[in-house]
């Protein structure tokens, strides 16, 4: 049975969520003060995909003598499906002295010490495990301790087991498999789940955005006071919330004070996208972490917000704003993307790298929330993929 979502455009940007409901899962050990946290995690999207990514651990010795490098792997179920997908990325540990170790080669894939075969790298590290490697996995994954390791010569690719089982168990929980036969860890006689789900559609309309086509707009000019006095309103709530501390928004004296800027260096970008609505951005975050446009959807006198879209827009293209920024840990990144629907800007993705640590950047891009914009097939690739 397949469930097909599809909502309406105002209540999907209103925030609300189609059932399921995205989720996320990191166990916690020990103390709220000195507990360490799993080396795995779980993420569920607004479709019922999760997706349990692992990482090798950092407390080893072997990792800090560049003995063992980094790996991370990925268990993907889609909902109402007995499937697991399994997939390995690898990288080289930068302390290890010995670059090019995974280039021409094949790791060979050991579970509890035995041989699974060899397994093909893509040129950015990642590999699918074959049906065989994932059926000798999945049989082992509930026992107390599992051992997970990939070689190539003396070096080592260890994954780590601290959390798996409790994360595994989740995801039977929240797919519904828990005692059923297609169950990771609790198997039992139940029926199996077969409801599946889509995800929501949005019929996107065609914009030509680029910084290239915005106009400047002066905050000391007439409009530019106009606007920053309707955005600083004590009548406009998502100013308190979420954009108080935008650069653009400051006044002049506290751009000096403060920021240590020249008033006349910020000023806005102004987009025309429609008959009755233009498209709003400024500066809101700057440093060496992070680098932000704030966006607002406003009408053309500047005297009414339609949309308090970000605080956080690094990129805008046809008809999207995108953003990209760092999250909590080594390398991590946060997304988000936003669509123009011919009325408004629909968020229509969030995700983020995961955990990540020990890959700059992200071993993988996962999402939590997807809308499939019908007019832009080629962005979802990643989530049918991974």
């Amino acid at each position: 049975m397949k469930k097909c979502l599809m909502l309406p455009m105002v209540v999907w940007a209103s925030g609300a969520f189609a059932n399921p409901l995205p989720y996320s899962f990191i166990p916690k050990f020990g103390t709220q003060t000195g507990g360490e946290s799993s080396d795995w995690a779980l993420t569920c999207d607004n479709a019922g995909t999760c997706r349990a990514d692992g990482y090798h651990s950092m407390q080893r010795d072997g990792w800090e003598n560049g003995q063992e490098h980094a790996i991370s792997m990925l268990l993907k179920r889609k909902a109402g499906h007995q499937k697991i997908e399994v997939f390995v990325n690898l990288r080289e540990n930068p302390s290890s002295h010995t670059p090019d170790i995974l280039t021409n080669k094949m790791p060979e894939l050991f579970i509890g010490g035995v041989s699974y075969g060899k397994v093909k790298l893509s040129s950015e590290g990642i590999a699918r495990l074959n049906d065989n490697q994932v059926a000798a996995l999945l049989a082992q994954v509930s026992r107390s301790s599992l051992s997970v390791q990939f070689r190539v010569g003396k070096h080592r690719w260890i994954l780590s087991d601290f959390g798996m089982t409790q994360v595994l168990k989740q995801m039977d929980k929240v797919q519904g498999f828990t005692g059923t036969k297609a169950a990771l860890i609790q198997k039992g006689t139940k029926p199996v789940p077969t409801t599946t789900y889509t995800y929501p559609q949005l019929a996107d309309k065609p914009l030509s955005l680029s910084f290239e086509k915005a106009t400047t707009m002066t905050r000391q000019s007439k409009n530019g006071q106009k606007l920053i006095k309707l955005l600083r309103s004590p009548k406009n709530q998502a100013y308190q919330e979420i954009f108080s501390g935008c650069t653009v928004l400051a006044t002049d004296k506290e751009l000096s004070q403060f920021n240590n800027v020249d008033a006349d260096d910020v000023n806005f970008s102004v987009i025309s996208v429609a008959q009755d609505k233009k498209l709003v951005l400024g500066e809101c975050l700057s440093g060496s972490r992070d680098m932000g446009q704030g966006a607002w959807l406003v009408n053309n006198d500047f005297t009414k917000i339609h949309q308090s879209i970000g605080d956080a827009i690094t990129d805008i293209k046809n008809n999207q704003l995108s953003v990209e920024r760092r999250a909590e840990g080594f390398g991590c990144f946060e997304y988000e993307t936003w669509t123009w629907d011919g009325e408004r800007f629909v968020q229509t993705y969030v995700g983020d790298s995961g955990q990540c640590y020990g890959f700059l950047g992200g071993a993988w891009q996962i999402p939590y929330k997807v809308i499939d914009v019908l007019g832009d097939k080629h962005d979802m690739e990643f989530v049918y993929k991974f």
